[in-house]
């Protein structure tokens, strides 16, 4: 299975950000048809059309990151339990049993 690519959540996430705001673009479509019918500079309609994709490009790219620091493997950290079966020294069953054979003797 192909590994995806870091970018796919933020392309993803402004496609449907764009998808569902759509209408925010209506005045950037105006400004395009004064463009051929009034002569207005054609500056105006990229203008707009920036104020409409540059948030959602924003919060689409906050989301990838914020996504992408979730998704991010936590640092292994010591651990400090005294407790913990890490911590007690390992000894072999067949050590134990030697052990309390000779603290039997020894009484």
């Amino acid at each position: 299975m192909a590994k995806k690519r870091q970018q796919d959540g933020f392309w993803s996430g402004l496609l449907v950000s764009l998808a569902l705001s759509a209408e925010w673009s209506a005045p950037a479509w105006i400004a395009l048809a004064l463009h051929h019918w009034a002569g207005i500079s054609l500056r105006w309609f990229w203008g707009l059309l920036g104020l409409w994709i540059f948030p959602l490009a924003l919060s689409s790219l906050a989301m990838a990151v914020m996504k992408r620091a979730i998704d991010a493997p936590e640092p292994e950290r010591p651990n400090k339990n005294p407790y913990s079966v890490r911590h007690r020294p390992v000894r072999a069953v067949g050590e134990e049993a030697v052990s309390s054979r000779r603290a039997g003797r020894e009484l």
